[in-house]
């Protein structure tokens, strides 16, 4: 299991490395541009609202003439005028309306109204007098503000956005740029965690090939034995390890383990897959699990045909060793021999149930009664006997026993 973890970390890395690696280049003109565009855009240092303000400030200019010639002539209007001004009517209006003794209340709010009016149009004139006085028509200042915006909007049609947005536009490619910088820094990161995720997989599966050498030889003497009781007599099974080729690391390890069968005498030994029947095939797995039973991480273990070709006592050493399999985890067994279902914790019954329009196949759960009666018939058919139940009951209670 190290072995495994360890080669599937160091394949993830590998890959992550390798795609970052692959998108350098493209990677790496990225950055020239980004960083040209971001120096671009640092030079120019708009400040905030500075768009707004020039934008303001040459429309200001650019009406200098005309704006001054308005301000000048709404000022003699208010208050120059020997035609007539505004402020002159204004007083002229309040002395006409205060020169009475016995003022009517009703003119109050009029004559208030007036002399606010009065206020407020001495309090304009002064504003446009300093305005006019202030006024900096300086054409130099003008040609400064235009060649500003000039610069402004020409860098954000290169960059095919509005000039409002270009501290928007500043701050996304610096992002961009920061996560560029990122990636070189982890292709670095990679680097370093490749090798030491492939001495640490180089270190366990080391080990593992050591542990397997070691257990090679026992183990297949062990399965050849169970073997000769599984109705496979004069079988003969062997362990080979084969060097690996692959220069990665590999989840099975620094190599590959393959089983030799030879399942009648005289027979050479050969891939387990290409000489063992079905039935030959779940009996050799039954021993081998059987065998490796205190150490196997294996929850469920499913056998089918394991009871092919035997009979006797062979079914019966068949069906105690499915049972001690049984004590440890979850075992599933197909089988057909009596002697093989006795030895079950619990039995089983699949069946086709036919309707009006299709069939099933359907699973049924046996009590203690139902399985002596399905185990009968597996001895003796579909006529039930008193010898036949009874040889099921006493299966069924030597296996409870045993």
């Amino acid at each position: 299991r190290q072995v495994q973890l360890a080669a599937q970390r160091w394949k993830q890395t590998s890959q992550e490395l390798e795609r970052l690696s692959r998108s350098g280049d493209e990677q790496r003109a990225r950055h020239q541009l980004l960083s040209y565009q971001l120096e671009e855009l640092e030079n120019l240092s708009l400040g905030e609202n500075e768009l707004e303000s020039l934008e303001q400030e040459q429309k200001t200019l650019s009406n200098a003439e005309s704006l001054l010639a308005a301000c000048r002539q709404v000022v003699e209007m208010c208050s120059e005028s020997d035609a007539g001004n505004v402020l002159s009517a204004l007083n002229a209006s309040l002395n006409r309306l205060t020169s009475f003794s016995g003022q009517p209340a009703a003119l109050g709010e009029a004559v208030n109204l007036l002399s606010s009016a009065q206020i407020q149009v001495e309090e304009a004139i002064g504003e446009l007098n300093r305005f006019v006085d202030h006024f900096d028509a300086d054409p130099n200042r003008q040609q400064q503000v235009e060649e500003r915006l000039d610069v402004i909007y020409s860098l954000a049609r290169k960059h095919r956005v509005q000039p409002a947005e270009l501290a928007d536009l500043q701050q996304r490619l610096f992002d961009e740029l920061e996560a560029l910088n990122a990636d070189d820094e982890a292709v670095g990161r990679l680097g370093d965690e490749l090798a030491a995720y492939a001495r640490h997989y180089q270190e366990k599966a080391e080990e593992l090939s050591r542990l397997r050498q070691a257990a090679a030889a026992p183990l297949a003497a062990s399965v050849e034995q169970e073997m000769q009781r599984l109705g496979m007599p004069g079988g003969r099974f062997a362990i080979v390890l084969h060097p690996g080729d692959s220069a990665e690391p590999q989840a099975n390890g620094l190599e590959s383990v393959e089983f030799l069968v030879s399942a009648n005498p005289g027979q050479p030994l050969k891939g387990l897959a290409k000489v063992a029947s079905g039935g030959e095939l779940s009996r050799i797995s039954l021993a081998i699990q059987v065998i490796t039973a205190q150490t196997s991480r294996i929850p469920t273990l499913v056998f089918d045909e394991v009871d092919v070709g035997i009979g006797g006592p062979t079914a019966e050493v068949v069906g105690q060793l499915l049972r001690r399999l049984g004590e440890r985890g979850q075992v599933l067994t197909v089988t057909h021999l009596p002697q093989v279902a006795a030895q079950g914790h619990q039995h089983l019954f699949v069946h086709k149930e036919r309707g009006s329009s299709e069939t099933r196949t359907a699973v049924a759960t046996l009590n203690k009664a139902q399985r002596i009666e399905e185990i009968a018939r597996m001895l003796g058919g579909v006529d039930l006997t008193k010898e036949s139940l009874a040889h099921a009951k006493k299966l069924v209670n030597l296996a409870a026993q045993n």
